[in-house]
């Protein structure tokens, strides 16, 4: 087997996993099995990576190479928290997880090859939002380094909070770095002209948070009418603005920046899809289709998209893999 680029992606489900797809357009060609795989981050080696696996029973991060052998699992570890969903290397050592569900993070030591050796330390985190489904408690669902002079920012859906998480000789500390209208449920963000672009899950908006971490505005997301409920999702930048995924709405909003503010531009609809992911690479946008089992190529600037990956089984979350 000969690496080629392509994709490393996380496939969601109790028959989840984590896939190899080269940009040679053979589909899938190595795989190894992961549990409710739900997010994947590029390690500190070249083509290797972290996965989050788990659901309300428990999470793990398996550290994972893609090789001309395919994908070996170098290490396992639990989290010690619940629905582990996104992560992010902190300081080129540090491993931190967010996990959903117990509204803890996790923080694993990285040998100099990338591999956790230790931890994980648990930080708990607290409060609550009026959604008495979505926000009875703490639920980080991302985790942002070396934002705002912090070691890193974690993004709480549960209590409508941005917490800031900083390490001294004494451990880690928790402290409120922005507070969102109740009821936000603020789920990603994204760095532009030294802004915070967040998602608000719950409400439907996309709220600008400066380096200080105030408020500077919020606007409706979505502008398409519909049945049903509209869920922000992913953020990411593109070539002179930003764009969010509308789940539910079956959408991608391009928005433009202007003085601390965004403004809805335009909205791609994608017809029975879920956007779970944005991946640019600051010219080419992949929409990762969950429900469609899909990946999409998708032009902000005219709205046009094509599909480039069909018949995938409930993808999250995809990495670029570096060619040799």
């Amino acid at each position: 087997m000969t690496l080629d680029g392509g994709l490393v992606m996380a496939r969601y489900g109790p028959d989840g996993g984590v896939d190899w797809i080269p940009s040679s357009g053979d589909g899938v060609v190595a795989s190894v099995p992961a549990s409710y795989a739900a997010f994947v981050l590029a390690g500190r080696r070249a083509r290797t990576f972290h996965v989050l696996c788990g659901d309300v029973s428990g999470g793990e991060v398996l550290t994972i190479r893609a090789d001309e052998g395919g994908l070996t699992v170098l290490d396992a570890r639990r989290t010690f928290g619940a629905e582990p969903c996104h992560a992010a290397i902190v300081g080129d050592d540090r491993l931190v997880v967010a996990n959903y569900e117990s509204g803890t993070v996790s923080i694993f030591d990285l040998d100099e090859t990338g591999i956790p050796v230790r931890g994980p330390e648990i930080v708990e985190l607290s409060g609550s939002g009026p959604d008495p489904v979505r926000q009875r408690g703490p639920h980080p669902h991302f985790v942002l380094a070396g934002f705002g002079g912090h070691d890193a920012i974690v993004v709480d859906l549960g209590s409508d909070a941005l917490w800031s998480l900083d390490r001294d000789a004494d451990g880690w500390h928790v402290a409120t770095f922005a507070e969102l209208e109740p009821g936000a449920g603020p789920r990603h963000v994204v760095v532009a002209d030294g802004s915070l672009i967040v998602s608000g899950e719950l409400d439907g908006t996309v709220t600008v948070v400066d380096e200080a971490g105030n408020v500077v505005s919020s606007v409706a997301a979505t502008s398409i009418g519909a049945d049903g409920p509209a869920y922000p999702g992913d953020v990411a930048r593109v070539p002179g603005g930003v764009v969010v995924a509308i789940r539910g709405r079956s959408s991608v909003s391009v928005l433009t920046r202007d003085a601390g503010t965004v403004a809805v531009e335009r909205e791609v609809a994608i017809p029975g899809s879920w956007p779970q992911q944005l991946l640019s690479d600051g010219r080419r946008l992949l929409v990762v289709d969950r429900d469609g089992g899909r990946i999409l190529d998708l032009d902000p600037e005219t709205g046009a998209w094509t599909e480039e990956i069909t018949g995938l089984r409930a993808p999250m979350w995809a990495v670029r893999v570096e060619a040799v």
